[in-house]
């Protein structure tokens, strides 16, 4: 037989003993007995005693009893409150009763004035009553039964709804123990409450267990009751309610699981957190980073937080929470603090209006020393970067510059040795000093192009507004022969106004006018469209769209480094310096260039102007 058998098989408990008055006592901080009535005497007293014992623990309790009051005493004691009211149902000396402990102070020091007030049936009716009357009245769709049962645990009434929310029959049930459709576990830790229950009778509340429905399912159920007591004193057993909390404790559940990942997402979070009054007055925070960072515990709780975070200026901290709490929306602003150690951090803080509460703001502080210090380096690095570059254009200046004059004397000097030496040469002698002088062509457009580049990063713009349809007229000049030669054409589209370098723009264009007839179909006449429109930005975006040779778009950024030529493009005449100087004028003037092209299906080429000087970046 299980140990839940033995206790359906177990007779009725013995009968107690009524108590027919109040028994009152009082106690001192060392639970010395202080004053007494006579029915406190009457069952205090030893067989033959005259005196009380000093002490109330030197009375005839048994270990159950004694460890039950020292915990009702000491909590007593212990309250913050004036007063306290705590309240048991236990026996004294197999005497059941009603005890009520309150906390007096005088000017003896704190005293314990204690009374058990007897229970009879008018006692537990009221209180049975006064319990109902707050429950809600049974309906189809409450979540409530009633229930009774002896001494043993054995049901005795069920009330319908029971039937209704368990699916079990309430006939089935009753004479079967409260504690059955419950798992082994449940039953022994719910037979301990019992037994403490049944040796010393007291109400209980907000017991909460689970319950196997008879479709399998499990059910919480929170349990509250009171003992029952015939005309003489007897207990008779239990009565109380039943309430299925399930749907509770589901959603209960699903809170502490929202609560646990919205803790860990915090935590993870290199921030700290803070919870501060109109006043800056510290309410809470959360101990992650806070406590490590900012040296906070909670005994700062209650302090001014410009005293707790150090900063240069006074109530710097406190100056934006009443901007934040009149305006509803946050406020961030960047400030240097001085840890514990003295150690000066940068931080972001932001000032976050609270929903729930009109004067209070929720305040985020997050650590960015490191990042500024990053960004430091990050600029020194750029400075270095950008006098790199500066002392890089300045040599190539230089050197193409000076080049220039020797490469002109060097190309007029081949040039008069094929004059004077025309009739003298062999064909071979011939073709080595056309070759010469081709080369020494090619150096000085070389040249010439490397000083166009280099002087661009020396110039500044001469910005203003351009008549567009002129300028083309005068680039077309330059490219009459070509476009003659070539049977070309070119369409110029509605164009919105900008504001350039003229000088700069025009290389521009020529770059890339030059190039959209240099690569060129064979057979096909080459044909340039450019056209322009106003983009999301407010920046003009150009087009010059040819239909020439075209590229794969995975080479389109290729073209744009300096000496870049893409493969089978080695024969057609260029340096591949183009690209380059167009992508520089264009950035100059605060926009961007790229390329969209197919190979075989021609190329569109598309940069950004500026329309007004606002638009323009900074010239140093």
């Amino acid at each position: 037989m299980n140990t839940f058998d033995q206790r359906l098989s177990r007779k009725q408990s013995p009968k107690t003993k009524r108590v027919t008055g109040d028994i009152t006592w009082s106690l001192d901080s060392d639970f010395n007995i202080v004053s007494w009535n006579k029915h406190f005497a009457e069952i205090a007293l030893k067989s033959g005693a005259t005196n009380l014992p000093v002490n109330f623990f030197d009375l005839t309790l048994t270990n159950d009893q004694e460890t039950l009051f020292s915990s009702y005493f000491k909590k007593a004691f212990k309250s913050h409150l004036h007063t306290s009211f705590l309240t048991a149902q236990l026996s004294l000396q197999s005497i059941p009763g009603y005890i009520s402990f309150e906390k007096m102070s005088n000017t003896m020091g704190d005293q314990l004035l204690c009374k058990i007030t007897g229970v009879n049936e008018e006692h537990h009716h009221n209180y049975l009553s006064g319990l109902l009357e707050k429950m809600p009245a049974p309906h189809d769709e409450s979540k409530i039964w009633f229930w009774s049962v002896d001494n043993d645990g054995l049901i005795t009434s069920l009330s319908q709804n029971a039937e209704n929310l368990t699916g079990y029959n309430n006939k089935e049930r009753i004479g079967n123990h409260v504690l059955s459709n419950r798992s082994e576990k449940e039953q022994k830790d719910l037979l301990k409450f019992w037994d403490s229950y049944v040796k010393f009778p007291r109400p209980f509340d907000n017991l909460f267990t689970r319950f196997t429905a008879k479709d399998g399912t499990h059910m919480y159920i929170k349990a509250s009751g009171v003992p029952r007591y015939d005309a003489k004193g007897n207990l008779t057993g239990f009565s109380g309610t039943m309430t299925d909390v399930t749907l509770e404790k589901e959603l209960h559940e699903k809170l502490l699981s929202s609560e646990q990942l919205n803790r860990s997402i915090v935590e993870t979070l290199p921030d700290s957190f803070m919870i501060l009054t109109a006043e800056g007055i510290l309410l809470d925070y959360h101990p992650h980073n806070a406590e490590e960072d900012l040296g906070l515990t909670q005994d700062n709780i209650g302090e001014s937080v410009d005293g707790l975070l150090k900063t240069k200026k006074a109530d710097f901290l406190i100056a934006p929470i009443a901007k934040v709490l009149e305006s509803g929306k946050t406020i961030s602003l960047n400030v240097e603090l001085v840890n514990g150690t003295g150690t000066p951090l940068d931080y972001e803080m932001r000032y976050i209006p609270m929903q729930n509460s009109k004067n209070q703001v929720l305040t985020v502080l997050r650590n960015i020393t490191a990042s500024k210090e990053a960004q430091k380096e990050l600029i020194k690095s750029m400075n270095e970067l950008s006098l790199s570059n500066r002392e890089l254009e300045q040599f190539a200046y230089t050197v193409s510059h000076d080049l220039q004059e020797p490469m002109r004397l060097v190309s007029s000097y081949l040039q008069l040795i094929k004059m004077k030496s025309r009739d003298q040469l062999d064909e071979k002698s011939s073709t080595y000093l056309a070759m010469a002088i081709q080369s020494s062509d090619q150096m000085r457009s070389l040249v010439t192009n490397l000083l166009e580049y280099s002087r661009l990063g020396h110039q500044k713009l001469k910005v203003k507004p351009i008549d567009f349809d002129r300028m083309l007229e005068s680039i077309k000049l330059i490219f009459d022969r070509k476009f003659r030669e070539t049977k070309g054409t070119i369409e110029i589209g509605a164009v919105p106004d900008f504001i350039c370098d003229s000088l700069h723009f025009s290389l521009l264009l020529q770059n890339l006018i030059g190039n959209a007839l240099k690569f060129r179909k064979k057979e096909t006449p080459p044909h340039i469209h450019i056209t322009g429109e106003v983009n999301e930005k407010g920046r003009v975006k150009i087009c010059v769209a040819d239909n020439g040779l075209g590229m794969k778009q995975e080479t389109t950024e290729q073209v744009f480094g300096a000496f870049e030529r893409l493969d089978g493009t080695a024969h057609i005449e260029g340096h591949g310096l183009g690209m380059s100087i167009c992508r520089k004028i264009v950035h100059s003037h605060g926009g961007k260039i790229w390329i969209e092209s197919e190979l075989g299906k021609g190329t569109q080429v598309f940069f950004t102007m500026p329309n007004n000087e606002s638009q323009l970046p900074t010239q140093d």
